[in-house]
Order: structure tokens, then C-alpha cells, then sequence
């Protein structure tokens, strides 16, 4: 008797699990339909808002940004940076000339990319591990730190390892040992 009870427990809670993960699956599916019909929505509302400004000359920061499609903080840097004139009516309206936003949509000059060769490959044998630094220079850990950071030495780090050029070392101790 007690097995039986016990098989029908779990075909109860085995039918209860698939039926949440089915309630689950068909809200999950109801979910994305709404945000469908919303995006379609916003898309409509969004061409109709954007042909009622192409009609006006004088446009908020918003429907500037809408029209750059950029954000409201991106039109008031360009604000700060000259690259974008307002009209300031009170401290909390601005407006923007549609023909300022012309200026910006116009096609600066083209500027050809060149091909730049790959860097050398690293090599390890062209680099002290800061422990063989260390030994050479004669410096603790801080003083060699610091001697790399103040000369500008540009130090390559791979995985936990960092390594210093030997020809800049070389020089920079060769150049403290005249001194």
C-alpha cells in the first residue's frame, strides 16, 4: 500500500511541474508577442514623429537627438564642444536651428585608412622578467618600479608575467652608471 502511495505522489508532482512549466512557457510566449506589437508601435510612432520634424525649424534637445539618433546627453556635449549652436530661452528650454543640424549631417572630407603592418612579434629573449631586471640594475622591487615608471619605459605583460625591454634597460643603466 505504501508504494502505491508513494507512485502516485510522484506522478502528481511530475504532472504539477509540467503543467507550471507549460503556464511558464505560454506567459514567456505572450511576452514576446507584446514586445512585438509594442516595437511595431514605437516604430510607426517614431517614422510619423520623425516626418513632423523634418517639418519644423526649431527643434527641442530631444527631437534634435531623435533625428541625430542619439541621446539628449550626446546633443548637449555637442553643446559644450561648439560642435552644435542652441538657443537658450530659459534655464530650462533649449532649442536647437534645424539648419545647425544640417551643418552636422553634411559629409566631412574622406579620410583614407592606411594599412599598418602588424607589430614584432614578442620575443622572450629581447625581455627581462622584472626578478632578472632586479639582479642587473641592483634595485629592489619599488626602486626598479619606479625607475621604469619615471624613464617611461614601455613594459609588455603577458598572462601574470611582465616583461621590460633589454635595450632600453641596457641603455638607461648604462647611462646611470656614467652618472
Amino acid at each position: 500500500m505504501a508504494k502505491t502511495t508513494v507512485t502516485k505522489y510522484c506522478s502528481m508532482t511530475c504532472n504539477r511541474r509540467a503543467y507550471k512549466l507549460k503556464v511558464k512557457l505560454e506567459k514567456i510566449e505572450k511576452s514576446h508577442q507584446e514586445v512585438k506589437t509594442i516595437k511595431a508601435e514605437r516604430f510607426q510612432t517614431t517614422v510619423a514623429h520623425i516626418q513632423v520634424i523634418n517639418v519644423l525649424d526649431l527643434l527641442s534637445v530631444k527631437e534634435a537627438g531623435v533625428l541625430l539618433r542619439c541621446s539628449v546627453k550626446s546633443i548637449y556635449k555637442m553643446f559644450a564642444d561648439g560642435r552644435l549652436k542652441s538657443i537658450k530661452y530659459s534655464p530650462r528650454k533649449t532649442m536647437v536651428l534645424k539648419s545647425e543640424i544640417n551643418k552636422i549631417l553634411v559629409p566631412g572630407p574622406v579620410i583614407e585608412m592606411t594599412y599598418q603592418l602588424p607589430p614584432k612579434r614578442f620575443s622572450i629573449k629581447d625581455y627581462y622578467t622584472m626578478e632578472e631586471a632586479m639582479k642587473i640594475s641592483g634595485l629592489s622591487n619599488g626602486a626598479l618600479y619606479n625607475f621604469v615608471k619615471r624613464h617611461d619605459i614601455k613594459k609588455i605583460q603577458k598572462g601574470k608575467w611582465v616583461y621590460y625591454p633589454k635595450v632600453e634597460l641596457n641603455d638607461w643603466f648604462k647611462k646611470e652608471d656614467k652618472l
